[in-house]
């Protein structure tokens, strides 16, 4: 059931708005988690490291985004 993704420095793991069908266990590294403003910056809300969990939703969409 669980896959490993190994992801570069700035690549994106999940986008806002997106559909939110995964839950994620950062086992190494670290994520900045951040929503997007509506003038096209973006505010950083977190960062996660390993043992951090992310993804769990409470609608059916990410409401932030997290990238490496």
């Amino acid at each position: 059931m669980a896959e490993v993704v190994s992801l570069k420095r700035g690549a994106v793991l999940t986008r806002e708005g997106d559909p939110a069908p995964h839950v994620f266990s950062i086992s190494s590294g670290s994520l900045r988690v951040y929503k997007l403003l509506p003038d096209g910056r973006r505010q950083i809300t977190g960062f996660l490291f390993a043992g951090d969990f992310l993804g769990l939703a409470i609608a059916d969409n990410y409401v932030f985004s997290a990238e490496a």
